[in-house]
Order: C-alpha cells, then sequence, then structure tokens
C-alpha cells in the first residue's frame, strides 16, 4: 500500500489543516485492491468530511467504481 496526503489550505488561526487532498492504493487483485482520491475539509480540529471517487483492482469482486463520502469525528 501507497499514500499521500497535502496540505491545501490551513485554519484562519494556523493552528490546524483545513483543507487536505489525499491518495491512497494498494495492489493486490482482491477484495482491498484498489485505490482512491479525496479531499477532506475539516469544520473543526476534531470533524472533518471525506468525499471522492474509489475503484478496485478486481471488478469481478467490487463491481466498477464508486464515490465515497465519510464523516470523522475524533474525541
Amino acid at each position: 500500500m501507497v499514500a499521500y496526503d497535502k496540505s491545501l489550505l490551513k485554519s484562519k488561526d494556523k493552528s490546524y489543516d483545513k483543507v487536505i487532498v489525499a491518495a491512497d492504493y494498494a495492489s493486490g487483485k482482491n477484495y482491498i485492491g484498489g485505490g482512491g482520491v479525496g479531499l477532506y475539509y475539516y469544520f473543526t480540529p476534531n470533524i472533518d468530511l471525506l468525499a471522492g471517487p474509489v475503484w478496485f483492482n478486481d471488478k469481478a469482486l467490487n463491481g466498477n467504481a464508486k464515490v465515497t463520502m465519510q464523516c470523522d469525528i475524533s474525541y
């Protein structure tokens, strides 16, 4: 697996990253092989929304590319 992320925008007070672009890829023609690209938007340092496309190396198991959206809450 390989992954990359890059901060695009800091919060107004520069205390945390506000917008981050992220990408990852897992090799293998199995149920976890595939990749995705997404954009994180942080509402606060502990709450973010991630959205972007994902695709799979084995379409017979997982089908065509999809779009993901997730909300992360850390405490």
